[in-house]
């Protein structure tokens, strides 16, 4: 369901209904793992067609989908124009990446770009990219090699992302983790980043993978390892600032030696001080384990990817995050309530507090 309401009216809200059929699916089966996106005429939803199993809980992804809105009609509140693609190509392979997920860049104007990294032929080394301008009902697809990585797996038994701390305090909280990427768009360049396995001494813990794509001919440029010798990261969020800087969230955990760190948060800045490896702050420190699906595996746990990040309003070099962590380390079931803490977080550098305060109050800048 999507929802939205003429400006500056919060009381009358008009329901738009997108069901598998938009994408040409049974309705008996359904969509998951949405996404939205502003460009300058649509609105960009991602998500994905899925068929739960009866009775386990467990499903197949059987098409990653993109749908695109037309503004006008949804500030007008009236019947929408729409057009939808969905991609069975798109759907990750037995044994890893099995969550084929689309994402649209955040900051992008009249041309949309989605991509993924989840295909069956895949083997850690291709991007596929699909290119929709606003002006044109046509997609084209376009594959780019990427520097190697190893998908991380979440199904057992191939489980191997391991992100538990060395003395087993915390429990393996990216067992739910698939090869999904979040995108944006700044200075010219398109960033993905998705989660990748861990290997040898280099990259003991899973991290997430950055890759750039230059805007102007799709060629790959810089690819980032956001990695620790001593923590996991995994559930990355990204978006761009006014000035196309690079605001980014993630989660962390693990732990080497007797040192542990449950599941916290974690925020970063790319810009013009640090392009490459960003500044950060782990500033959300978790107290508790991820939730356990099975009381009879209890190094296997549950985090989510509910991390989410935006450029705040118009101001250049700030962002506004949201991000979890647990409060304490009494056991939890993945269905039973839990102590949260919720944070929303506004940061950026000090030189940029000016204008963010200026602009609470309302001041030119």
């Amino acid at each position: 369901m999507l929802a939205n309401s003429r400006i500056g009216d919060f009381v009358n809200w008009r329901p738009y209904t997108i069901t598998p059929s938009v994408f040409g699916w049974s309705d008996d089966l359904n969509l998951d793992y949405n996404d939205l996106v502003i460009g300058h005429r649509y609105l960009y939803l991602t998500t994905r067609v899925i068929r739960f199993h009866d009775g386990t809980g467990d499903y197949d992804v059987l098409a990653s989908a993109l749908l695109r809105v037309s503004r006008a009609d949804l500030a007008a509140g009236r019947p929408a124009h729409y057009d939808a693609i969905a991609r069975p190509d798109i759907v990750g392979g037995s044994g890893y990446g099995e969550d084929g997920e689309l994402r649209v860049p955040q900051g992008i104007t009249d041309v949309a770009y989605a991509a993924a990294t989840t295909l069956p032929e895949g083997k850690g080394r291709r991007l596929r990219l699909l290119v929709w301008p606003e002006n044109s009902r046509s997609v084209t697809t376009v594959d780019r090699t990427v520097p190697p990585f190893r998908y991380m797996t979440w199904q057992l038994p191939e489980r191997e992302g391991d992100c538990r701390s060395q003395d087993r305090v915390v429990n393996n909280w990216c067992t739910n983790t698939s090869g999904g990427v979040v995108a944006a768009r700044g200075r010219g360049y398109l960033w993905f980043a998705w989660v990748a396995q861990q290997y040898g001494t280099q990259r003991p813990f899973p991290y997430v993978r950055i890759t750039t794509v230059r805007e102007s001919d799709l060629r790959v440029g810089r690819s980032h390892d956001l990695y620790s010798r001593t923590v996991g990261h995994s559930y990355a969020a990204i978006a761009p600032d006014e000035r196309g800087r690079i605001g980014y969230i993630d989660t962390f955990g693990g732990g080497t030696g007797t040192t542990h760190y449950f599941p916290g948060a974690m925020i970063g800045v790319f810009d013009d001080i640090t392009p490459v490896s960003p500044t950060v702050d782990y500033f959300l420190r978790g107290k508790g384990n991820a939730c356990a699906p099975n009381v009879e595996v209890p190094q296997e746990g549950e985090w989510g990817d509910y991390l989410t990040i935006r450029g705040w309003q118009h101001t250049g070099g700030v962002w506004i995050a949201t991000a979890m962590a647990r409060k304490d380390n009494d056991p939890a079931q993945c269905l039973t309530w839990t102590p949260m803490t919720i944070k929303n977080i506004v940061f950026g550098r000090e030189r940029d507090r000016r204008a963010y305060e200026q602009g609470l109050r309302g001041t030119p800048h």
